[in-house]
């Protein structure tokens, strides 16, 4: 009988401390800028303030002596800037910045559903979004989730949120997969590009697989795809049917690209779904994707895409892969779902195997310290800007 294997991941559980050693300052000269970020600087003559590009005041002078040699460095832009103003973000997988809509702070359960592309109150009203290069997308003024407040998406097609201010999370943002049905943009069970093999009459259904690979039984493992950019933006796959039960689905993926401060102190999730159970249960659904750029990003809360248990066999489905830092459960003879520290469960005698990790991505532009704890396959980048 296989055993359950725990491995270390290439994921991080420990709080994740990181410095971007990146300049913040910018002249009025054609020169290279300090990081790795596509800039445009103006040339404009030398006697013209620059304005921030929001609020149109001149930017601070730094006075002489303080940029490059014998230039007049004028201001203190993250991104860049020339005479129009401060550069700002441009978000990645080719998003653009569309008509800025105010969603209040939420209360309660707001769910969006994707496939539409429409977001609603638990109380009534909505607000709707467009749908861009295959993702559902909502450029609003800011993003505030507070403490015991959810924010959930389900749909066909990954959900991309662009915040022109700040973004401030303290409840809970959920495009994790829920059993068989997928978080948005995620595969169903049995299907994606990392998809866990199926099970045959009488034997599990293999683990889904994404950022990590899934946990076989008699039906395969999922294999790892995509990259650690998360562009383009896709979900985690569907764990394989068993011979009796569905697999587990797999976890959607979400973008946040916010033009200031994002603080998280609450939790992003992205998990895969539990297999079901039966004589042969399905495997686990494995984890999606979350990508966060803004200039900080900051707080202590978690941001996980965790895999999800196998079936068992004959009792008990699989657990989501919650945002905790304790692998989601199978059932008896079957692999628990991969976290930060494990890789997923090998699934036995019918039991399906576990899923994989998801794929975590931070786009940085200052420096900062991001003491976020993720439970992921996890990359950290730099945000690109204009100007």
């Amino acid at each position: 009988m296989p055993r359950q294997r725990s491995l270390r991941a290439s994921a991080h559980l420990l709080p994740v401390l990181l410095s971007l050693a990146l300049g913040v300052r910018c002249a009025r000269v054609s020169t290279p800028v300090p990081y790795d970020v596509a800039l445009r600087h103006g040339d404009a003559g030398a006697d013209l303030p620059m304005r921030d590009r929001g609020t149109g005041e001149p930017m601070r002078d730094r006075g002489a002596g303080e940029g490059t040699a014998g230039d007049a460095a004028r201001c203190d832009c993250p991104l860049g800037c020339d005479d129009a103003g401060c550069g700002e973000i441009v978000p990645s997988n080719g998003f653009t910045w569309g008509a800025v809509q105010t969603l209040d702070p939420l209360s309660g359960t707001y769910s969006i559903n994707t496939t539409t592309c429409i977001g609603a109150y638990p109380t009534g009203g909505f607000l709707a979004g467009s749908i861009e290069g295959g993702a559902c997308v909502f450029t609003l003024a800011s993003l505030v989730v507070p403490l015991g407040s959810v924010l959930a998406a389900t749909g066909e097609r990954p959900l991309v949120l662009l915040i022109r201010g700040g973004a401030s999370v303290e409840g809970l943002v959920d495009v994790g997969a829920k059993r068989d049905v997928p978080g948005p943009g995620g595969g169903a069970p049995n299907t994606g590009m990392g998809a866990g093999g199926a099970g045959g009459c009488c034997a599990g259904g293999g683990g889904g697989g994404f950022g990590t690979a899934g946990g076989y039984s008699y039906g395969t493992a999922g294999s790892t795809y995509g990259n650690e950019t998360l562009v383009p933006l896709v979900g985690g796959s569907g764990g394989g049917h068993g011979g009796q039960a569905r697999g587990g689905a797999g976890g959607g993926a979400l973008q946040i690209s916010c033009a200031q401060t994002l603080r998280v102190d609450g939790r992003i999730t992205a998990g895969g779904g539990g297999g079901s159970s039966g004589g042969s249960s399905g495997g686990g659904g494995a984890g999606g994707a979350v990508l966060l750029e803004a200039l900080s990003i900051v707080g202590t809360g978690v941001v996980a895409a965790n895999g999800a248990g196998g079936g068992g066999v004959g009792d008990l489905p699989g657990e989501d892969g919650d945002p905790t830092f304790t692998p989601a459960a199978g059932g008896t003879r079957a692999g628990a779902g991969a976290t930060g520290a494990t890789l997923a469960g090998v699934g036995a005698s019918g039991g399906g195997g576990g899923g994989g990790l998801g794929r975590v991505r931070y786009n940085l532009a200052r420096p900062t310290i991001v003491p976020l704890v993720t439970s992921a396959a996890f990359s950290l980048g730099t945000v690109q800007g204009s100007r």
